[in-house]
């Protein structure tokens, strides 16, 4: 056990750095080798430290667009439910009664306007069919009055006519 002791406390300190400076130097070539053990332990850890950070990323963009899913959620459910209510306050009941009889009232006058002004077509079209009749008629009054006219005519010289031959005839 001694002649460790002595080994160790004879090994002179100027060699212990030179050990320490020539495993700083081999460390410093091997770190750049990556097809050593631990490069390529460094290398996974490295790897699963990326993955984690972007799983970790896309799970933040994952509950972040959770969120505000929730939120649009939250505000519909919130609009919704102040609908309700504004409908169920007696303003808004007296609104909507005064705005329906409103509009039942302005329909009922459009029909009434519509049922004028389509009485007033027929009293004009009845208008226009009697002076239609009255013209046939005075038309018809007229040709008969021409034709009795000249069947008065034709009488009139046919019976001119006869007295003329009778009147010959006696002389």
């Amino acid at each position: 056990v001694r002649s460790i002791e002595n080994f160790s406390s004879s090994v002179e300190p100027s060699e212990t750095s030179k050990r320490e400076q020539l495993k700083r130097l081999s460390d410093s070539r091997v770190a750049g080798w990556s097809d050593t053990l631990s490069a390529k332990r460094k290398a996974k850890l490295s790897w699963k430290a990326e993955k984690e950070k972007q799983e970790e990323e896309r799970r933040k963009a994952l509950d972040a667009e959770e969120a505000k899913l929730r939120e649009q959620l939250r505000n519909q459910t919130l609009q919704r439910a102040e609908k309700m209510v504004m409908e169920r306050t007696e303003k808004v009941r007296q609104f909507r009664s005064q705005k329906m009889l409103t509009d039942a009232l302005t329909t009922r006058n459009e029909q009434v306007k519509e049922k004028k002004a389509m009485a007033q077509k027929e009293v004009e079209h009845e208008k226009k069919w009697h002076s239609f009749v009255i013209k046939s008629v005075q038309d018809a009054n007229q040709k008969a009055a021409h034709e009795e006219e000249q069947r008065k005519r034709n009488r009139d010289l046919i019976a001119a006519d006869l007295r003329r031959q009778i009147h010959e005839q006696n002389e």
